[in-house]
């Protein structure tokens, strides 16, 4: 949810600029490795509706269609174009990130933000191996390095270790100055 309230500010909050190429249209973009498309738009319409009209929306009101609809018109009216898409992340690796983004690209599309829900849900197939942690760091630096080349922000939320954690409940002070060289996410 927090992810998705995110996506939805930065949608309704920010002016859509295509800034390599002012001939393509302004778009963000959501990979869902857990939800469903259908359940995104549903979180996106609920907290558009809610927050322009105060009223609590009952989703069971609107089909999928008028959901899609109502938040369609918004964020056209926002200038942005937003793409929804949920992949079984047992068949994708980053490549498959990367290609979807250059698909858009090829159908005059300038992504300016893309949210990974979460990436670390994606087999690490084709990035370095090593120690524990070493093909999940990769898989970050490969996405990162092909947004950053296409000035892409990407977000994608990502869960602590039982180390991390085991730290924050002591009240650790210097917990960044800690986290270099360390593994601090799941999976490392």
């Amino acid at each position: 949810g927090f992810s998705m309230s995110i996506f939805r500010q930065i949608a309704q909050y920010n002016k859509p600029k295509a800034i390599r190429d002012p001939s393509k249209k302004p778009a963000l973009v959501r990979f869902s490795f857990e939800d469903s498309a259908e359940s995104n738009m549903q979180f996106f319409f609920k907290s558009i509706y809610e927050n322009e009209t105060g009223l609590f929306a009952e989703e069971s009101g609107y089909t999928p269609e008028q959901m899609s609809e109502y938040v369609l018109k918004h964020t056209n009216e926002w200038g942005w174009s937003i793409f929804f898409f949920d992949v079984d992340p047992g068949q994708w690796t980053y490549k498959n990130i990367c290609n979807e983004i250059l698909r858009l690209e090829a159908r005059g599309y300038e992504v300016r933000l893309c949210m990974l829900d979460y990436l670390l849900k994606i087999p690490t197939t084709g990035c370095t191996q090593g120690p524990s942690g070493v093909d999940i760091r990769n898989l970050y630096e490969r996405v990162k390095a092909f947004m950053a080349a296409r000035k892409i922000t990407m977000i994608t939320p990502h869960q602590l270790s039982a180390d991390t954690k085991n730290k924050v409940r002591e009240g650790t002070s210097n917990f960044v100055k800690e986290m270099v060289d360390g593994g601090y996410y799941a999976g490392t």
